[in-house]
């Protein structure tokens, strides 16, 4: 998603714009989050592209500016935070944007899961999957598994990437 000039699934996106995703990047310097900014991805992304973005996965960095961001622009309230698959999250325009360990930190990955698959990935060690019961009583138990996953995009054209985001 954090490219746009290399072949993915056997097309040359440098030659096949309708492959791109879409990029909004500095080159590597570090800017703030504007709010301006955080709207010039949605509405590209869904006006100029058509997506329905679900979540955004963002790095440690980009995450807490966009919680600063919502926060101080009371677009959220400091306890509108929630935990959402395992992870901090905030929702913003009907979109979670969720805090992702060992995303780079200063990105933001802008996701349309409409065209895009996860698929778990097929055990090859004992440690690929984690099963903890936790059991409340005698009468109730609670499973929580761990494993691997991959993402497959299916159309990279309504996906969007938000880089160098502090």
């Amino acid at each position: 998603i954090g490219k746009d000039n290399n072949v993915y699934a056997g097309i040359d996106r440098a030659t096949n714009t309708f492959w791109r995703p879409y990029i909004n990047d500095t080159g590597g310097a570090n800017r703030s989050l504007p709010l301006a900014l955080l709207n010039d991805m949605y509405n590209t992304l869904k006006d100029v592209r058509g997506a329905y973005t679900e979540e955004v996965w963002c790095g440690t960095t980009a995450y807490e500016a966009t919680k600063t961001l919502l926060t101080e622009n009371k677009v959220i309230y400091p306890s509108s935070e929630i935990i959402r698959a395992g992870t901090n999250s905030i929702y913003w325009n009907n979109i979670y944007f969720m805090q992702m360990p060992g995303m780079d930190a200063n990105a933001q990955w802008w996701l349309d899961f409409e065209s895009d698959e996860g698929i778990m990935l097929t055990k090859q060690h004992d440690e690929d999957f984690i099963v903890v019961e936790e059991s409340t009583n005698s009468y109730d138990s609670r499973w929580s598994v761990a494993g691997h996953y991959q993402m497959e995009v299916h159309n990279p054209w309504v996906q969007g990437s938000l880089e160098d985001v502090q």
